[in-house]
């Protein structure tokens, strides 16, 4: 498994990681460590892939133009994203009302 968790930092700057979890019986395999290697390197590649569009995603809403529209039902991870991003990046708007 390979969780990849993505943290905003501000409207131009984000924080990704990705966590590697195997099962305890790996670790026994003589190759494991080459194995982990080879995974690496393919993770390097997707990960660069999402590195760009998030840099794109971020260029897009930082525009003095940008105005966010409404999502599908389809949508609604991305709206949950999208809610935690706004949340993370700029506060929780009732908290922060509250307060």
């Amino acid at each position: 498994m390979r969780p990849y968790v993505t943290w905003p930092l501000s409207p131009t700057r984000t924080r990704a990681v990705a966590y590697f979890l195997f099962p305890e019986r790996c670790f026994a395999d003589p190759e494991f460590a080459a194995k982990v290697e080879r995974y690496k390197d393919f993770v390097r590649l997707v990960v660069d892939e999402d590195i760009a569009l998030v840099k794109s995603l971020q260029q897009g809403s930082a525009a003095r133009t940008f105005r966010p529209g409404p999502l599908s039902v389809l949508e609604a991870g991305i709206h949950h994203v999208l809610n935690n991003y706004l949340a993370r990046t700029f506060g929780d708007g009732e908290r922060a009302a509250a307060e």
